[in-house]
Parts: C-alpha cells; structure tokens; sequence
C-alpha cells in the first residue's frame, strides 16, 4: 500500500542520514523537514522512468495520508535527468502525470535554492544505472546534500565491473529484489548499505477488469523493447511452432519493430528456425504491433485487452509489465529468474524454469560482460 511504502522509505532514508553522520533535530524544532531530489528520466517510457514516476506519485498521496505521524515533515520533489528531455516523450503522460510532475520539477529547484536549516535533511535519490549518475553526484556536492542514496538494478547473476566504483560513491543502495541486493552486497564486499525495496503501481489507474477478456481470440500481448536481452524472436518463433492459421489465437507485440517492417523480422526469425523450416507463411497465426506511444492510462488499457501478457527475457531487473498485468487482472508468462519472482506466485502466472543459467555472450553474440550468466529460455 501506499503507506507502507512512504513508511520504509522515510524509515531507509533516516536511517542512512543516521549512518552518514547527520544530527537529530533542534530540540525548538520539533518538526525537522527531510526534502528528497529524485533524479530520473520520468518522461521516458523505460523501466526507470515509469518506475520513478509511479514511486514519487504513491510518495506524494501516502504522505498527505501520514501528514503527524512521521518525525520529519517530507518534501519530495524531481529532476529529470540520464537520457535527454524530448518533446515526444511528453506524450505518454496522463494530464494529472504532467500536472504532478511539474509541481515535483519546480519543488527540486525551490528545495535546491533554498536555505536548509540545520536541522532539515536534503537526501538526493539517483534511480539511473550508474554510467548516467553525474548528474547525481554534481547535485549532491551543488546542494551540500546528507546522503546520496542510488537506485538502480541488473538484468544478470552479476554486477558490471565498470559500475562498482560508481556504486561506492552513494551511501546506501535500493534494490528491487533480494536477489539483487545479494549480488550487489557480495559484489561491493558490503561495504556499502544495501536494502531490497520493490517496486510499486497504482492500483487504481491499473485496477483490475475481468470482463474486457478477449471474446472471441486469445490474446497474447507482450509489452518492452525489441532487443536480445528481451528474447523477443524467441517468443515469436515458439508462438509460431505452436499455433496455426485455424487457432482463435493472436500475438501482439507493443515495441518498435527493428527496420519498421514486422514481416521482414518474422521472416528472418522463421529462416534461423529449424522447427520453422519449411512451413507455408499462410499457415502461420495471427501476429500484430503495436508502435503508438501510450499513457498511463492507455497502457492500462491495452494490458486489458489481453488475455496473458508474456515476458520471455533471459533477464529482468523487476518485469513492470508484468506486475502491471497481474494489478488489472490478467495471467501472466515470465521466468523464473532475477525480478519476476520476487512478485508472481503460482495464483498469477506461470514462471519458465531458467535453469541451468547460460553466460550473456551465448545469448547476445557478444562479450560485453564476461563471466555473467542469465536465464536460458526454451
């Protein structure tokens, strides 16, 4: 709930002011503020920037729920920063999004020119992966803040070698899942604090609709960008091995095609596939994509419009789009591996077997992290 979350939160961040040396509260001010600077790409429809901008909005009500009843007056605002500020990307928020975002723009840059008084707190929260955090740590020094506190995640059994020193400079690190926390404390010899928060989604904006099921055809709908790592072209192709033009059954893909032109990518996913070879393309079911840039709630709606949304990665940090799912209702197919089962039980979806775990250069034709291993996806 949203309570709980603002509760860790203020509690995690306290604690790391308490651990990086801030003092308590003057004792005529028995109301200290604790102001945050979140730094994200918000607007941006990745994994991070949905993220960020769902966890500051459940911040902002919960807060307003458990105004007294937490030691510091909390004074939240944001900073867009680690990938450019496009004018398209406005496109994917809500009106009440964009409304709320920019209050939380202007509130960073009242918290970064105001004067902080001794007993206020200023923590900067950098939810970037750690090549995009020097905008973080510029701020951090600009505005002489408490505590630098980064959030951020990693698709495989490993951390990135080039990422440890930059990991070293923040003062606690917010993972999604224990998993990950584990990785990262053994990597960084836990010397730096590390905690598992998960992730959050607004429970009315995906609240859930059984009865937009598909009528007539099966729905499977996959959500996320056309890369490797995503498996996409393996979920294509075990779609294709196991259906036929007769079956009620569609799949409907929601990312940029590579080249534009989808019957160009199925065909090549079909002449790698030696189960495919062969096979009359006027046999094969029914595949659609889906390019349009959609809001919150447009998202919302197309989750709903399924009857099972897949995620075949060979890793996820967390699988938004499957906890997006399960909140509006519907079944989900992920694996069982990283993020998705730190929220998917056997009630809501069926988790592949990983096992054994296969390095990053067997799926991806590249070496660019040695030694890393993730799931292996039949």
């Amino acid at each position: 709930s949203f309570s709980i979350i603002i509760i860790i939160i203020v509690s995690i961040i306290i604690g790391t002011i308490t651990a990086t040396g801030g003092t308590g509260a003057d004792m005529d001010d028995p109301r200290p503020v604790l102001s945050v600077i979140w730094v994200a790409p918000f607007v941006h429809a990745c994994g991070y920037g949905t993220e960020a901008l769902a966890t500051l909005r459940a911040i902002a009500a919960a807060a307003a729920m458990l105004d007294g009843r937490v030691e510091h007056e909390l004074v939240v605002g944001a900073l867009h920063g680690g990938l450019p500020l496009e004018v398209e990307h406005l496109a994917r928020l809500d009106n009440d999004e964009a409304v709320f975002l920019m209050a939380a723009l202007q509130q960073a840059e009242v918290i970064r020119r105001s004067h902080r008084p001794r007993s206020s707190r200023l923590v900067i929260v950098c939810h970037l992966p750690p090549p995009l955090w020097a905008t973080c740590s510029e701020l951090a020094d600009e505005t002489r803040a408490d505590a630098l506190v980064g959030r951020t995640m990693f698709e495989t059994d490993s951390v990135p070698e080039a990422w440890l020193a930059t990991l070293r400079s923040a003062d606690t690190l917010w993972l999604p899942t224990p998993h990950a926390a584990a990785i990262f404390a053994d990597a960084l010899d836990n010397h730096v604090p590390v905690e598992a928060l998960g992730q959050t989604v607004d429970m009315t904006l995906f609240a859930a609709s059984p009865d937009s099921l598909p009528e007539l055809d099966s729905v499977f709908l996959y959500v996320g960008r056309w890369t490797s790592r995503k498996n996409v072209a393996g979920l294509i192709a075990a779609y294709l091995a196991a259906f036929t033009e007769r079956d009620r059954v569609r799949l409907v893909l929601h990312t940029q095609v590579p080249g534009g032109s989808l019957d160009h990518a199925i065909a090549a996913i079909v002449a790698d596939s030696p189960a495919l070879a062969g096979r009359d393309q006027a046999t094969f079911p029914l595949i659609e994509a889906s390019t349009a840039v959609l809001s919150s709630q447009g998202m919302a709606e197309l989750l709903r419009s399924a009857s099972v949304v897949v995620l075949p990665s060979h890793g996820e940090g967390w699988g938004r789009p499957l906890m997006e799912a399960m909140a509006v209702g519907r079944p989900v197919v992920g694996v069982a591996f990283a993020g998705p089962p730190a929220f998917v039980t056997p009630d809501a979806g069926w988790l592949l077997d990983p096992h054994p775990l296969v390095s990053f250069a067997s799926t991806i034709g590249a070496d660019h992290y040695p030694g890393h291993r993730w799931a292996r996806v039949s």
